[in-house]
């Protein structure tokens, strides 16, 4: 399908308007509009519209027309795919997506696109009671944005690695609750003093205060 016809579809009169702001989005360094990656951008403006089933048909298209040689729109494409169907409630089909998503990052060694995808696996897998699973994409998600020095990235994977950690309390696991918290307090204390913690740190504070112990206290 050319993505004239696509933006036909859901934005009919603003196609050329569209085109040329999907282009600006996708022209890589050598100054050529790769096609797949208008295709990602039109699927990432769908998603935030809300327009899940148009925007996995997007990410779809994304991943089989990208040339070789651009895994990081690949891996891009399938991850959107698994946010859909996050969106969707559909957890055993987003968390098989961000598993392909993840080997094909590391497989490339796209550690940028690594780190990201791994919060929202770790997210899924605590919605299906993975818990073991949840930590170990939690720690590596943290560690990876911290090695990438990705303050966005960091505040994300704290704010997924505390809500893991209430989960855990409640479940009667407290001291692994404790342990997880403490060991991310003390990767963020390692990190680059030009790296900006301070908001990861307070949302590790407000898990630890959280939990059964601090409550009763």
């Amino acid at each position: 399908m050319d993505i004239v016809d696509f933006l036909h579809l859901v934005a009919p009169g603003k196609e050329e308007e569209l085109r040329e702001h999907l282009e600006r989005k996708a022209i890589g360094q050598d100054g050529a509009v790769r096609e797949g990656w208008m295709w990602l951008a039109l699927g990432d403006a769908l998603y935030s519209g809300n327009y899940y089933d148009r925007a996995r048909v997007c990410y779809r298209i994304a991943y089989e027309d990208t040339a070789d040689g651009m895994d990081e729109a690949r891996a891009r494409a399938i991850a959107g795919i698994g946010n859909t169907l996050l969106m969707e409630m559909d957890y055993l089909g987003a968390r098989d997506a961000y598993l392909d998503a993840v080997a094909l990052a590391r497989e490339e060694n796209l550690n940028v696109v690594l780190a990201e995808i791994l919060i929202s696996l770790a997210d899924v897998e605590r919605g299906l009671g993975q818990l073991a699973d949840a930590e170990q994409s939690s720690r590596l998600a943290l560690t990876l944005n911290l090695r990438q020095g990705r303050a966005a990235g960091l505040q994300r994977a704290t704010v997924g690695l505390s809500t893991l950690s209430i989960y855990l309390d409640s479940s009667g696991e407290l001291e692994l609750a404790r342990s997880l918290l403490n060991w991310a307090s003390s990767q963020l204390m390692e990190a680059s003093a030009d790296l900006d913690t301070a908001s990861a740190a307070e949302n590790l504070a407000a898990a630890r205060r959280q939990l059964t112990n601090s409550k009763r206290e």
